[in-house]
């Protein structure tokens, strides 16, 4: 079979896909208008395939995840209760060594140092 007939097979099979065979005999493919670009590579029409499915595959599963993750109204997917020492800012445990002393400096009972 010739590479234009690969070509447009692959094209028949995944529409919105353009594929070629390039120079360096490698096989190639692009989402068509696709911003940023969006390519890959294989060794042989079938390789080239299997990269084309891996790589809808992939897009697919980000899709419904980032899908998922505004269903929960966050927009990291970051669901863990927040920390309250790091809310705080400081080292984790700082804040507890404040407390054992009776808090932040400042707090409490009047600094006794007098100046000159």
């Amino acid at each position: 079979m010739s590479a234009e007939t690969e070509a447009a097979g692959l094209a028949d099979e995944f529409p919105g896909w353009e594929a070629w065979r390039g120079v360096d005999r490698l096989w190639h493919a692009r989402v068509r208008g696709a911003v940023p670009a969006v390519m890959v590579h294989g060794e042989d029409p079938d390789d080239l395939r299997d990269q084309i499915i891996r790589y809808e595959r992939l897009a697919s599963y980000e899709q419904e995840k980032r899908a998922i993750e505004r269903s929960r109204g966050s927009p990291h997917g970051t669901h863990a209760p927040e920390d309250p020492e790091r809310s705080r800012g400081g080292p984790p445990g700082a804040h507890a060594a404040e407390q054992s002393r009776g808090g932040p400096p400042g707090a409490g009972a009047p600094d006794r140092t007098e100046s000159p």
